[in-house]
C-alpha cells in the first residue's frame, strides 16, 4: 500500500511539473513571437494563483523580461526585485543562478556593463559548487559571449564561450541559444573581415528565425547583417535589407531597433550620394531617439528606487536582528 501511496505522490508531482513547464513555455512563445502585450496579460493572470514558489519566481522573470522589451525598465526592475526576494526564501541555487544571469542581461542591455560583469561573476560563484542545469548554463555562457564581444574586445573569449554555449544548446534544442550563439559567432568573423563566411551565417539565422517566428531574433540578426554588408561594401543590398527591417521593427514596435535601422539608413544614402533621401532618415532617426532618451530619463529615477529599497531592506534586517539580541536578553 505504501509504494501505491509513493507513485501516486510521484505521479502527481510529475503532472504539476509538467503543468508548470508547459506555462512558463507559453509565455516565454509569446516572447518569442513578440505579442508582448499578450504576454503581460498572460503573466500578471497566472501570478494571481502561482501552483508554487518556483512557478511564482519563473513568472516574475518573464514578466519582467517582457517590460525589458517594451523597454518598461521600471516595471522590468521591479518584477527583477519581487523574484530575487522570493528565490533568497526558497534558497534555490539554480533560480539564484538564473536570476544573476537575467540581471546581468538587463544592465548590459543598458550598457551598464560593469553592473553586468558584476552579477555575472555571482553566478560564476555558485557554479563553482553547484551542478547547474544545461538551460540555464546556455543563457549563462552565451551572455558571457556578448560582454567578450562588447566590453573586453577578445576574439578568442567569444568564440570559445559561444561554442560552449551553442554546444549545450543545440544538445537541449533550445532554439533561442542557437541563435544567439551563432549570431556571437558571426561578429566574430565580421570583426576579422571575413564578411562572406559572416553573412552566410546570418542569412541562415534570419531563415532560422522566420521559420520559428522569433521576431525579436530576426530584427537582432538583421543589425549585423547590414553592417557586414556595408563593410564588405555591398551598400545596395546592405540598403534593401535596412530598408525591410527599419519597416519590420516599426510593425513589431522595436523602437530601439527602429533607431538603429533608420541611422544605417542613413548613412547608407549619404554614401550612395543620395543627400535628400538621407536627410530625410536623419530626420525621422532624430525624432526617434528623443523619444527613447524619454524612455531613458527613467533609468535615474530607477537607480534611486533600487537604493531606497536596498537601504530599506538593510535597515529591516538590523531591526529584525535587535528584536532576537532583546528576545534572547528577557
Amino acid at each position: 500500500m505504501k509504494y501505491f501511496v509513493f507513485w501516486i505522490f510521484i505521479l502527481c508531482y510529475q503532472v504539476n511539473v509538467s503543468q508548470t513547464d508547459s506555462i512558463i513555455k507559453f509565455g516565454q512563445d509569446l516572447i518569442y513571437k513578440n505579442n508582448l502585450d499578450q504576454a503581460v496579460d498572460f503573466y500578471q493572470k497566472h501570478l494571481i494563483n502561482p501552483s508554487s514558489k518556483k512557478q511564482e519566481v519563473n513568472l516574475l522573470l518573464g514578466l519582467a523580461d517582457v517590460y525589458k522589451l517594451k523597454l518598461d525598465y521600471k516595471n522590468a526592475n521591479d518584477n527583477y526585485i519581487k523574484s530575487f526576494n522570493v528565490i533568497k526564501k526558497l534558497k534555490d541555487k539554480q533560480l539564484e543562478f538564473l536570476y544573476y544571469v537575467k540581471i546581468a542581461e538587463f544592465f548590459r542591455k543598458r550598457a551598464k556593463h560593469n553592473e553586468a560583469i558584476e552579477q555575472l561573476n555571482k553566478a560564476s560563484v555558485i557554479l563553482k559548487d553547484t551542478i547547474i542545469q544545461d538551460r540555464l548554463l546556455v543563457q549563462y555562457f552565451n551572455r558571457k559571449a556578448a560582454l567578450f564581444t562588447e566590453y573586453y574586445n577578445i576574439n578568442d573569449s567569444t568564440l570559445y564561450y559561444s561554442n560552449k554555449s551553442l554546444n549545450l544548446a543545440k544538445k537541449i534544442n533550445d532554439k533561442d541559444g542557437i541563435f544567439y550563439s551563432l549570431l556571437e559567432i558571426s561578429g566574430v568573423y565580421e570583426r576579422k573581415k571575413d564578411y562572406n563566411t559572416s553573412i552566410q551565417y546570418i542569412e541562415e539565422l534570419i531563415d532560422f528565425s522566420k521559420q520559428n517566428n522569433m521576431h525579436q531574433q530576426e530584427a537582432d540578426a538583421y543589425i549585423s547583417y547590414i553592417m557586414a554588408l556595408a563593410r564588405s561594401n555591398q551598400l545596395n543590398k546592405a540598403l534593401a535589407a535596412a530598408l525591410y527591417a527599419a519597416d519590420f521593427s516599426k510593425k513589431n514596435n522595436f523602437l530601439y531597433n527602429q533607431i538603429i535601422f533608420l541611422d544605417n539608413i542613413q548613412n547608407l544614402y549619404f554614401r550612395l550620394n543620395d543627400t535628400e533621401k538621407a536627410y530625410q532618415y536623419l530626420k525621422q532617426r532624430l525624432e526617434l531617439t528623443t523619444k527613447y532618451n524619454e524612455i531613458k530619463k527613467e533609468e535615474l529615477v530607477i537607480n534611486l528606487e533600487t537604493q531606497y529599497k536596498l537601504a530599506d531592506k538593510e535597515n529591516q534586517i538590523k531591526i529584525n536582528n535587535l528584536e532576537i539580541i532583546n528576545q534572547k536578553k528577557r
